[in-house]
């Protein structure tokens, strides 16, 4: 996650997400020398598309991350929401999944069908977006790193220049 926010945040850029959310997303964009802002979640830990388009509107971020399933809430993102962000986000767009197979989550609303959601998962060669798995500390095999990936050459190519 780090080197994401290395590649494409840093002095000058904003990195947008969701609160409650993972506590390190902030400290990402601090090391980085972004600027953090974090938009609100409902009562219930879903997100308004509108609050969430706006925000976004607004700031014009060039990093928005979203967690499905979110950490700590465990809420997953609906793809119809995580399609609507990458719509209107003019920069990169990270999908945090590390959470993905700690049930009871439905795979269905973490990970975009083939096809769909290309700028969230990177399928494009005109479009901005990656989507992390990451594995969860009190998973076995944590120790084993990250299986993070981004299926998007230009993407992997920045990275691994930062």
């Amino acid at each position: 996650m780090l080197h994401l926010l290395q590649a494409f945040a840093g002095p000058g850029r904003t990195v947008v997400s969701f609160a409650p959310t993972y506590s390190m997303y902030p400290e990402y964009a601090r090391d980085t020398h972004s600027d953090w802002v974090a938009g609100r979640r409902r009562d219930d830990f879903s997100l308004d598309p509108e609050h969430t388009a706006g925000l976004i509107e607004e700031l014009q971020p060039a990093v928005v991350l979203l967690a499905s399933p979110n950490n700590p809430t465990g809420t997953a993102l609906p793809i119809d929401l995580v399609e609507h962000v990458c719509a209107v986000a003019p920069g990169m767009v990270v999908v945090d999944e590390a959470y993905a197979e700690v049930p009871p989550v439905r795979r269905a609303e973490c990970a975009p069908p083939p096809g769909r959601a290309a700028k969230a998962r990177g399928d494009s060669d005109d479009e901005q977006g990656v989507r992390i798995r990451r594995r969860p500390r009190r998973l076995p095999g944590s120790g084993a790193g990250c299986r993070g990936r981004s299926s998007h050459r230009p993407i992997a190519r920045t990275i691994c220049r930062r």
